[in-house]
């Protein structure tokens, strides 16, 4: 169980890595589009998409590394009313359960979705990309972030913040 989850935490700090570099490449592109457009009329055609593109993977790819730092979008108000320990370990707890529900369902639906897309021959519109290809990103994306929401169930029983 160690060298699995030594293994995840190497792997969600590589995508996150990833995340920064298409971070940085979206920013360039986006850039060099806005002076192409601006200064010589001449604007990169495929560039607003690859950027968007970018961005989008670049959200995604990025989850895995937030869930196992705990670092994910999350109501504070509710964990800093409730004084009980007993109760904030019930609330984390349920708060990991439907994180990894929600994760759960996101892996069999996105996986449909771009087995759809690649039966379909669907395409992005001016890269001519198959979009099954960022679907099948996005998907690998929550499948990670389901193991780790595993694995930080497994590993610490749940997490408590010193709030």
């Amino acid at each position: 169980m160690k060298v699995f989850s030594k293994t995840v935490s190497i792997a969600t700090k590589a995508l996150l890595t990833l995340g920064g570099i298409l971070c940085l490449f979206s920013m360039l592109i986006g850039s060099v589009n806005a002076i192409m457009r601006y200064f010589f009329n001449s604007p990169i055609v495929w560039g607003d998409e690859l950027a968007a593109y970018c961005v989008i993977i670049m959200v995604f790819i990025t989850m895995p590394y937030l869930e196992l730092t705990d670092d994910q979008i999350c109501i504070g108000f509710i964990t800093g009313v409730v004084k009980s320990k007993k109760w904030l370990k019930f609330l984390e707890y349920f708060r990991s359960v439907i994180g990894l529900g929600i994760t759960v369902v996101m892996v069999i639906v996105g996986y449909d979705a771009a087995q759809r897309s690649f039966n379909r021959n669907v395409i992005t519109a001016v890269l001519r990309m198959p979009k099954g290809i960022l679907y099948g990103i996005v998907t690998a994306c929550y499948a990670i972030a389901a193991i780790v929401w595993i694995l930080i169930m497994a590993r610490k029983g749940v997490y408590i913040r010193d709030n």
